[in-house]
């Protein structure tokens, strides 16, 4: 079965136990959804997930009765150990304590995207395992990486957040699907495929620009782009769009034709601060401080 590219709306998982503190939905974020949610004490039933799930625990150790799938499950989680579950999963919870979670959601569409791309499977025979006690330094390290850029606001874009959701994405393949079986691939690049991605980042810097939006351009797979995107240019795709914004700005900044949130808006951040945290980041200046070079030398 071969899947197309067509946008998926994630499905929240929604229950009177369950309360979303924050959620990547707003930042419209197209493979993956994140949210840290507060569990209340109490029962919480779940009839049939439309996604895959892992539901990772942050703090506080909490005992779980869970009854799912035809099975019964008993356990103290502590910080960091988490479950896995596979689309349809149905259930019910009993907990007897208040505990903040991490849902990290992915719909069976891009997981047999990735799949495909990845270890050059028939999606329609992947199956990710059911797991009710998962220990994974992997998922926590992605986890947390995705959990931060998201309560930044996700300022390093849907490049960004894209990369995570496939390394988390082939880690899970990898190691809860058995996948093992990998495509023969070029370690390398050809001219007319990079001047097409760099083409198409110069082109759309104003945009949001995702690693789908880049392997498209390039005629490439997702995680052949990533794979050989850095030996190319020496920077991860969405550290080399985020000092092609930089550097733009720069320029826009310098010509003196617009504001810092103009500048900001039309090199791709999300607000003025973004520019403006960035900015200092990598040269060493605020916007501000380059218009008052600006000025400067135009008195002189």
């Amino acid at each position: 079965m071969t899947l197309g590219s067509s946008a998926h709306t994630h499905v929240p998982l929604l229950d009177a136990a369950l309360t979303v503190q924050h959620s990547s939905a707003p930042l419209g974020w197209t493979n993956i959804l994140v949210e840290q949610t507060h569990l209340r004490n109490g029962e919480l039933y779940v009839a049939g997930l439309a996604e895959h799930m892992i539901c990772l625990v942050m703090d506080n150790e909490y005992a779980l009765e869970q009854q799912r799938n035809g099975s019964t499950f008993v356990h103290t989680f502590s910080p960091g150990q988490a479950q896995l579950l596979p689309v349809e999963t149905s259930g019910f919870w009993r907990s007897e304590r208040d505990v903040r979670l991490l849902h990290m959601q992915f719909s069976p569409h891009f997981m047999g995207r990735v799949a495909e791309e990845t270890f050059n499977l028939d999606s329609a025979h992947v199956e990710l395992e059911d797991r009710f006690l998962m220990e994974d330094a992997q998922v926590i390290h992605i986890g947390y990486a995705l959990l931060a850029e998201l309560l930044d606001g996700g300022p390093n874009g849907h490049a960004y957040s894209s990369m995570l959701a496939h390394a988390l994405a082939t880690h899970l393949l990898r190691k809860y699907a058995g996948a093992k079986r990998e495509p023969e691939q070029r370690g390398w690049i050809s001219r007319q495929e990079i001047r097409r991605v760099l083409d198409y980042i110069h082109d759309h810097l104003s945009e949001d620009i995702s690693m789908d939006d880049l392997a498209r351009a390039a005629s490439l797979s997702v995680s052949h782009l990533n794979a050989v995107f850095r030996q190319t240019m020496g920077l991860a795709p969405h550290r080399y769009i985020l000092h092609q914004r930089i550097e733009r700005a720069k320029h826009l900044l310098l010509l003196g034709r617009l504001s810092a949130a103009e500048v900001a808006a039309e090199v791709g951040f999300y607000d003025q601060s973004h520019l403006n945290r960035h900015m200092r980041r990598l040269l060493g200046v605020t916007p501000a401080a380059l218009q008052r070079q600006r000025n400067v030398q135009i008195l002189r």
